[in-house]
């Protein structure tokens, strides 16, 4: 008979597994879910939210892992000069496949003077 440690270690593991669980066929990629959430900024709420507010420990986990995704694109960049074709393709997705608005968020949001160097000649329709 398994001791009582024994089963709590079993149950988290398989928690865990549910928790981390990611399908294959998953329609967004990590990197375009965060992009979405900047470009797309909820707006704010009309009315004050309520005084009482729990605290949940996991509620920004969110956040940090978005951060860790554009910190790997700027290591990206960095390392090779160029973006990376998940990043544009993620783009092209979100902008539906229009090379033009990836093209005006890019230069918006990063001041740059090579972009033709960053997307190394890919367009949406060749990614």
């Amino acid at each position: 008979m398994p001791s009582m440690s024994s089963w709590v270690i079993l149950v988290l593991i398989f928690v865990l597994a549910f928790v981390t669980w990611v399908p294959v066929d998953a329609e967004e990629s990590l990197l375009e879910h965060c992009l979405r959430r900047t470009i797309n900024l909820p707006s704010p709420p009309s009315s004050p939210p309520p005084t009482v507010k729990a605290y949940y420990p996991w509620s920004h986990i969110d956040r940090y892992v978005c951060n860790d995704e554009f910190r790997i694109v700027q290591h990206y960049v960095q390392l090779r000069g160029k973006f990376p074709t998940n990043y544009l393709k993620a783009l092209c997705n979100i902008f539906d496949n229009n090379d033009q608005k990836v093209e005006h968020y890019i230069k918006g949001r990063i001041f740059i003077q090579d972009f033709k160097g960053l997307v190394a000649g890919r367009t949406c329709t060749t990614i």
